[in-house]
């Protein structure tokens, strides 16, 4: 199993109201465990609520919000927790298709800090 020796999320805004998530997880073996997502500005503020629940170990939440369907939950391991987002964004929505991220518990708490600020 490689290790986590970079985490890193950032927030950006795109036309049409879209937010942009990237998320870089690099391991010692070079390989990038991280990626994308994408979703309303105005989900926003629950996503990150619903994150920073899931932080916390709360249930898994499955909700749609216009044409953004997010499920999250944790996951991991008691030594290595792991926090899920997955957006499966309608299709005939700009950037529709399923977008997943898996973050470490300090990654979440930096994403929930940007998505609140945005």
């Amino acid at each position: 199993m490689a290790n986590i020796v970079k985490e890193t999320v950032s927030l950006s805004r795109e036309a049409g109201g879209l937010l942009r998530i990237v998320h870089e997880q690099r391991h010692d073996d070079g390989i990038d465990m991280g990626g994308e997502l994408v979703l309303e500005q105005t989900a926003a503020s629950w996503v990150a609520d619903r994150l920073d629940d899931a932080s916390e170990g709360a249930p898994n939440v499955d909700q749609v919000i216009g044409v953004d369907h997010f499920t999250v939950y944790s996951g991991g391991s008691d030594s290595q927790p792991f926090v899920h987002l997955h957006n499966q964004r309608d299709a005939s929505a700009p950037r529709g298709k399923l977008y997943t991220l898996g973050m470490q518990v300090p990654a979440t708490k930096q994403l929930v800090g940007l998505l609140r600020g945005a």
